[in-house]
């Protein structure tokens, strides 16, 4: 089950990107934007999962955002495996700065709840139900300052933008329990007229048990962005080489 082991190793943060990544809606009467989206996952040319995701960035300058992330396909029928996270913050001189983020993974039989409390630039408390048992490899939430839940990291990296600026983005993301970087750069012609292609690095930062790192540290993708109208640009597919296989996510219209 590849889909499956995709999921399971934390291979569905970067798969945040592509589901948040849908134009902006229209701005309500009160000045509200709704960004939201829905992917197909594909592993080794099979569909292994699917996933949805909204936010709302509004006028009085507070965010949030929910994402979903469920088994999909032959994953479905023999193995339950869904993940479901939700954040509210606030805006501060462009930046995001969560206040509560929850984070709540079924993998057949096993459940996981996880609550973070975030203060300014950093995770202050966490609270995980079962407890999280102490690893020689984990990390001290308080250190890992600069960092952001993975739904803000979506919603940041969802927000249109001209090419030359959606391919230069980098973002530092705290889950709770491990620490990654998602970046995105180097904007050049895609093989269709009007798109572009950008290169996005997934990179597994600390907090990771020695065996994944083994696995691999960074994953390489490409994200293909579609012209959406006024010069911005809008991904709508991200695709790499995993542990697992060929992973292709594409942002269903």
């Amino acid at each position: 089950m590849k889909a499956k082991a995709a999921i399971r190793a934390g291979l569905w943060m970067p798969l945040l990107l592509i589901a948040a990544l849908s134009p902006a809606g229209p701005a309500a009467a009160n000045g509200d934007v709704t960004i939201e989206g829905r992917i197909d996952l594909y592993i080794g040319g099979l569909k292994g999962a699917e996933g949805d995701f909204n936010g709302t960035l509004a006028a009085d300058g507070t965010y949030s955002a929910r994402t979903e992330l469920r088994g999909a396909g032959l994953v479905r029928r023999v193995y339950q495996a869904r993940v479901e996270a939700e954040v509210a913050g606030r805006m501060e001189a462009g930046d995001f700065r969560p206040g509560a983020y929850s984070l709540s993974t079924r993998f057949g039989s096993d459940r996981q709840e996880v609550n973070v409390d975030f203060n300014g630039d950093r995770p202050e408390v966490v609270v995980a139900e079962p407890p999280f048992r102490p690893r020689p490899w984990q990390i001290a939430p308080e250190a890992q300052v600069g960092t952001i839940d993975p739904v803000t990291a979506a919603l940041f990296l969802a927000i249109p933008e001209r090419a030359e600026q959606v391919c230069d983005r980098s973002v530092e993301i705290f889950d709770g329990r491990r620490r990654t970087r998602i970046t995105v750069r180097q904007p050049r012609p895609a093989f269709v007229e009007g798109e572009v292609i950008c290169d996005v690095t997934y990179t597994r930062v600390s907090g990771w048990s020695p065996r994944r790192l083994r696995d691999a540290t960074a994953f390489d993708f490409v994200m293909t962005l579609r012209p959406i109208g006024d010069g911005m640009m809008q991904p709508y597919k991200l695709e790499g080489d995993t542990s697992v296989g060929r992973a292709v996510a594409i942002l269903r219209d």
